[in-house]
């Protein structure tokens, strides 16, 4: 087996979106509203159009279901550990420690292995027609990403309404406008 640019530089791409993706789950994030409402909204749009596409697969029920209860789970759990900070006129947030490390950990492994088993299937890169269709197939594949998806959505939604709600109780003008942008 060798190396090719072929190969390195898709790698090099997805290392440094892991390494943004890891950075950026872990610890304090700062509060975007907006970017919580995309986020909400893409995770929406892709989970109703694989559900859609399970439909005409019932096998594909469970794994959709459980990921579904999986995702309701962790946001449960989140918002119980939730805890707001305010820095330098900014404010952050986050959750429990475990809920970011099972996220991270089944988003990686999924991750990981999809992209393994797409390189020992075709490492030319050349025949992905079938593999593109196998990923809304795999029961595992589905159950994670409603796991992820569920949770996103969930917790998402709960942090821009406690925000909300925290910040018109409290009448705080300048926190409304960075909140506002």
């Amino acid at each position: 087996m060798h190396l090719t640019l072929q190969s390195v530089y898709p790698a090099m791409i997805i290392i440094f979106f892991l390494y943004k993706k890891i950075k950026r789950s872990i610890g304090y994030q700062p509060l975007k509203p907006h970017w919580l409402f995309t986020r909400m909204i893409l995770f929406s749009l892709f989970a109703f159009g694989l559900s859609v596409f399970s439909i005409t697969h019932p096998f594909l029920y469970g794994s959709l279901i459980l990921g579904i209860l999986g995702g309701w789970l962790l946001v449960f759990f989140a918002k119980k550990n939730i805890s707001f900070e305010k820095r330098r006129g900014k404010i952050y947030f986050r959750t429990h420690i475990w809920v970011e490390v099972i996220l991270l950990t089944l988003f990686l492994s999924r991750f990981l292995y999809r992209v393994t088993e797409l390189y020992l299937t075709s490492p030319d890169l050349n025949s992905l027609g079938s593999y593109s269709q196998s990923i809304g197939t795999d029961p595992l594949t589905i159950g994670v990403f409603f796991l992820i998806a569920v949770y996103y959505i969930g917790f998402s939604s709960f942090v821009i309404k406690l925000s909300r709600n925290e910040l018109d109780q409290n009448g705080h003008d300048k926190e409304k406008d960075i909140l506002a942008r």
